[in-house]
């Protein structure tokens, strides 16, 4: 596929704003803690415990959520090109 040319397109082009971008981080964030409320599941980790993990904890989980949060936003936007 790299020999594809790739679109050029503008933002109002592509209608992916800041704002919108903000949204889809936000969703992915939950999404992340969605999945961690959810019990039971079989091997994945919990507040309840860590499944199959010995290297992953609730805490860990949600901290790894938050670092990652910033980031959601530009795959959004770069879908969108």
């Amino acid at each position: 596929m790299s020999g594809l040319p790739r679109a050029t397109l503008r933002e109002s082009e592509i209608g992916v704003d800041a704002a919108q971008a903000a949204w889809i981080a936000q969703r992915a964030f939950d999404a992340l803690l969605g999945e961690l409320a959810a019990w039971p599941k079989p091997g994945l980790v919990s507040h309840v415990d860590s499944g199959s993990h010995t290297d992953m904890d609730a805490p860990l989980l949600e901290a790894s959520a938050a670092a990652l949060h910033p980031y959601f936003a530009e795959p959004g936007t770069r879908g969108a090109e």
